[in-house]
């Protein structure tokens, strides 16, 4: 008999219900950052009254010719063995969306063998359980900018969407994305500076990464946009084959907010060893206790914001991974086996 999962009592806000309104009016104001963006980009005025905003969400998606991606200065090369696997760390402590992409759709995705399914786009590939995902979509992004459309410039770059993903979400596609470290770092000084934040926080390797509500102090993220992390839980050092990175749950908004399950995601931050690739998973999850959408929690009140928060940090860390969907086990497994051939 299946053991039914641990409710954890999360913090509910008790000022007022939702305010929808508002809720609204923070991704209007998104909406017309994109347009003053586009405007920016094409040499127009922008409007008065219109702010003239520095980082913006990404644009739609277009397709064409696929081609295997490599750092600047690289060559194509083959995944070798490319199933070594997972080497998850100790647990440390207690406890996108669309680009252009020139695509690949013919990547080897789906194949199987002892160990599970196996997704790869030259030269990156790695495993995931069916109980996860039913499939993966593999393809090259094409490098945007804001020239191009309205968004944080991002280099050509893997991308593997996640199809028929155990959770469905407004707000987050499933998606792990592979980048050259040098090409990023030349498109845009925002994420160099997530890249140097991972690289030391690699190179310290603390025991224990605590659960924080400061938004001062993220852990690493990318890709880059307006939003900031409202908190961080659950952080774990996990390392791959020739790599490392840093797990955790988070969510992140324009400002204070309710933490939904439609909002909050598992995401992975990684580096190669060799400092040439960037790995970026957002998986989104369902954490018992937390209210599934807006709809279903109160409203974040400046004036009990900082109680509120630090309470769902709280209660996040003390969640079972097991308890999450998808299994927080499982996902450090999926980002374990990533192999980056050179």
């Amino acid at each position: 008999m299946a053991m039914a999962h641990r409710n954890i009592p999360i913090p509910r806000l008790a000022h007022r219900r939702p305010d929808a309104a508002a809720r609204r009016g923070r991704r209007l104001a998104m909406v017309a950052t994109v347009l003053a963006v586009a405007l920016m980009a094409t040499g127009c005025e922008v409007p008065e009254g219109m702010d003239r905003p520095g980082e913006v969400p990404r644009g739609a998606r277009t397709t064409a010719s696929p081609a295997p991606m490599v750092p600047d200065g690289g060559t194509p090369a083959a995944t070798g063995d490319a199933q070594a696997a997972p080497r998850p760390t100790a647990r440390a402590g207690s406890p996108t969306a669309a680009a252009r992409s020139s695509t690949a759709r013919d990547a080897v995705a789906g194949n199987r063998d002892d160990r599970g399914l196996i997704a790869t786009l030259d030269p990156v590939s790695f495993r995931y359980d069916p109980a996860v995902a039913a499939s993966v979509d593999a393809e090259t992004v094409e490098a945007q900018s804001p020239r191009d459309e309205p968004g944080e410039p991002t280099p050509r770059h893997i991308r593997f969407t996640l199809d028929g993903y155990v959770v469905r979400s407004p707000r987050h596609a499933p998606v792990i994305a592979v980048y050259g470290v040098d090409a990023y770092e030349a498109a845009s000084p925002q994420a160099g500076r997530q890249i140097a934040a991972l690289r030391a926080l690699l190179a310290d390797r603390p025991a224990t990464i605590r659960g924080a509500a400061d938004a001062s102090n993220p852990l690493p993220f990318l890709p880059y946009g307006p939003s900031a992390e409202l908190f961080h839980a659950q952080a774990v050092l996990v390392e791959f084959a020739g790599g490392a990175g840093v797990r955790y749950i988070a969510q992140r908004d324009l400002g204070t907010a309710p933490v939904t399950n439609a909002d909050v995601f598992y995401t992975f931050q990684g580096l190669t060893d060799d400092g040439a690739f960037y790995i970026s998973a957002v998986l989104p999850i369902a954490v018992p206790g937390l209210p599934d959408d807006d709809a279903a929690a109160g409203e974040a009140a400046e004036d009990g914001w900082d109680a509120y928060i630090a309470g769902v940090v709280d209660a996040l860390e003390a969640v079972d991974g097991a308890d999450v969907t998808p299994p927080l086990a499982k996902l450090d497994a999926m980002v374990g086996s990533i192999v980056v051939g050179r």
